[in-house]
């Protein structure tokens, strides 16, 4: 029943209008609770409706946003985990690399993006200093 009110609010606030937007863009800005929109669309207060699903619908709507970018995010690094890394590279040659990162990536010899973030020594943003090298040398390839 929870899920199913969710659902019947989401379809309220996506179908109905107020001054051009709809009643789920006026509820992800920072001012508009849902007392307004309740002003804005009276007939949504005599819906019957769980505190509990219309505080978690205001939650859906207003980090939909964040979890977004969160996701889109996690994706980005999925695909950058699995960036592979060609065998003749020479680390001496990336530039803004640190010294610690080229010796120990020379020495083992990484397959992939992953695998280099495994190395201990190699930082977060050493790996950041490689996949944009990697990416600028495929682009100069083709």
């Amino acid at each position: 029943a929870y899920e199913a009110e969710i659902a019947q609010i989401m379809e309220f606030i996506r179908g109905h209008r107020h001054q051009g937007q709809t009643l789920e863009e006026w509820l992800r800005r920072q001012d508009t609770g849902w007392d307004e929109i309740c002003g804005f669309a009276p007939e949504l207060k005599a819906i019957p409706l769980s505190e509990r699903a219309v505080q978690q619908t205001l939650i859906e709507v207003q980090y939909a946003g964040y979890i977004k970018r969160q996701t889109a995010e996690i994706e980005k690094q999925k695909n950058v985990e699995t960036l592979h890394i060609p065998d003749h590279i020479d680390y001496q040659l990336v530039p803004n690399l640190r010294n610690e990162a080229k010796e120990k990536l020379s020495r083992v010899k990484p397959r992939s993006v992953g695998q280099a973030g495994r190395i201990s020594g190699v930082t977060p943003a050493d790996l950041t200093v490689l996949v944009l090298y990697l990416n600028s040398s495929s682009r100069l390839a083709t």
